[in-house]
């Protein structure tokens, strides 16, 4: 059995610069948006404006990993 509690990397879309290393999320809404687009750019609300520190994109970002937490 698996909970809601997902972990993931963000990644940069342009310069692959690691965002997030392992971040948490329990909102239900961005966790399944997250999982059902791994692959594609994705946009959580608390990171649109977001900036890069290496290349200075806004709110770019790819997950590069995912993985549930089993309760």
């Amino acid at each position: 059995m698996y909970s809601n509690k997902i972990l993931h990397d963000l990644v940069c879309i342009n310069c692959k610069e690691i965002f997030l290393n392992g971040i948490t999320s329990l909102e239900t809404k961005n966790s399944i948006e997250v999982l059902s687009h791994q692959k594609l750019v994705v946009k959580l609300d608390n990171f649109q404006e977001h900036k890069c520190e290496k290349c200075k994109t806004i709110g770019k970002w790819i997950v590069s990993k995912i993985f549930l937490i089993p309760n």
